[in-house]
């Protein structure tokens, strides 16, 4: 952190003070002794100025100083000195704090080291982001491989993780699934019917799968603070919740077709 130049200029001339009192053992002071204590003065105005709860205090000590100086010594030059070395100091001091206590190379370097913590924050938020993902995945395969539902297709879906572009194949994937899926050839003795009704809850169950998927990475999105790729995935959400649920209807559908039929 830099340094203001007030304060600084405040204490070395305080001490030049203090130190020039000390050695020196005649009574009178000096032209050179009433010019310093007037510019030590007007350093401290100046600082005063910047920190508002001090600034009409200080004017007042100083107004009660000049008064008292005059009124003991009658001395109308030195107090007119020591008014000018007010001045003078007060606006150098102002002047000189606005250029050198914010500098362009400080400002500099404090980006700099913000642009940094930046840096590092992104690259800590990219990691967690990997391990978030592979938990994910792994998350996913159990689950498919415990419930005996892994697709052909599925493990590439699965690996489609990266933020963007946002993976669009799932949808074809379930709408390929129709009764001469080898996912369903295991029912090939069935009916018809029972073969298309198998058929859409297979593909309910695969967007219920990516519907999980991505409200997992939303929440996994949010918890990092990315709200771009939150927004992203709360849409994909929407999207497979809306497949699930036509292919679900229209399973009930044709299931409701199939018994209407029967009682006949």
């Amino acid at each position: 952190m830099p340094v203001q130049l007030a304060p600084a200029l405040l204490f070395g001339l305080g001490a030049r003070i203090f130190l020039e009192k000390l050695t020196r053992h005649d009574a009178e002071p000096s032209f050179q002794d009433d010019l310093l204590v007037g510019v030590w003065q007007g350093v401290g105005l100046s600082y005063a100025m910047r920190n508002s709860d001090y600034s009409i205090p200080a004017f007042a000590v100083v107004a009660v100083k000049l008064l008292v100086d005059f009124n003991l010594a009658h001395d109308f030059t030195k107090c007119i000195t020591t008014v000018l070395a007010i001045s003078v100091a007060f606006v150098c001091t102002d002047v000189l704090s606005q250029i050198l206590d914010s500098p362009a190379a400080s400002e500099s370097r404090e980006r700099e080291r913000e642009k940094g913590k930046e840096r590092e924050k992104e690259r800590e938020r990219e990691k967690e982001r990997e391990k978030g993902v592979r938990r994910l995945r792994e998350k996913e395969r159990a689950k498919l491989k415990g419930k005996g539902r892994e697709l052909p297709g599925q493990e590439q879906n699965i690996n489609q993780f990266l933020p963007i572009p946002i993976p669009h194949n799932t949808t074809s994937d379930i709408t390929s699934i129709d009764t001469n899926s080898s996912l369903l050839s295991s029912l090939r003795y069935k009916t018809p019917l029972e073969r298309d009704i198998a058929a859409l809850r297979a593909r309910a169950s695969l967007a219920d799968s990516e519907r999980r998927r991505y409200k997992e990475e939303k929440k996994w999105a949010l918890s990092m603070g990315n709200t771009e790729r939150a927004a992203q995935m709360s849409w994909q959400v929407k999207r497979y919740t809306a497949l699930m649920r036509s292919f679900t209807r229209e399973a009930d559908q044709k299931l409701i077709e199939g018994w209407s039929w029967l009682s006949l």
